[in-house]
């Protein structure tokens, strides 16, 4: 089952991302957002992944770090509750919106927003879907440029990015091996 490293990637136009993007007013600071996207031929849901992605050897880190240093532990049950929409809350991120193929959470102690999305793709005679994870970071005020620090571990979160995208991908292959070899 062929799949795609995950690289930076456009902002899909109408996506829940999409919305930050912008700025409203002339003067003000732009957030800052990102996209990255992955390809696997198979038909994913946007549960299967989103419980991929927080389930993930990658992401299990970063979990572990938000329970030691914020106290917000988070069972791989709570992914699978935040993946069927039962819960919207995991860990330190709070759902904002969600959609049939998309889920944007907020982070608000950060300022930080994750945002996943699912979408058939056709391309070549292959077909599959294309798994796309982003971020948002909202300057601390309007008119506050990001500072050096962000700057600084810019380079890192790209990096990071795209290997939660390629663990959670992996993550989503081998649960579909699981199920075809039972």
């Amino acid at each position: 089952m062929p799949s795609h490293s995950a690289s930076a990637s456009d902002i899909p136009q109408g996506s829940l991302l999409a919305a930050y993007t912008g700025t409203s007013t002339t003067g003000t600071v732009p957030n800052y957002c990102d996209c990255y996207s992955t390809r696997i031929e198979a038909d994913i849901s946007l549960q299967d992944f989103v419980y991929a992605f927080y389930t993930s050897r990658a992401f299990s880190i970063e979990r572990k770090l938000l329970a030691l240093t914020l106290r917000v532990p988070s069972t791989d049950e709570d992914a699978r509750a935040l993946a069927q929409g039962s819960h919207n809350r995991f860990s330190a991120w709070s759902v904002e919106n969600r959609c049939d193929n998309e889920i944007l959470l907020r982070f608000p102690k950060s300022s930080t927003g994750s945002w996943l999305m699912v979408r058939p793709y056709s391309q070549e005679g292959s077909e599959g879907t294309e798994l796309l994870f982003g971020s948002v970071v909202f300057p601390k005020t309007s008119d506050t440029p990001f500072g050096l620090l962000f700057h600084t571990l810019t380079g890192f979160h790209r990096f990071y990015s795209s290997l939660l995208l390629n663990s959670a991908r992996n993550g989503v292959r081998n649960h579909l091996r699981q199920n075809d070899g039972a």
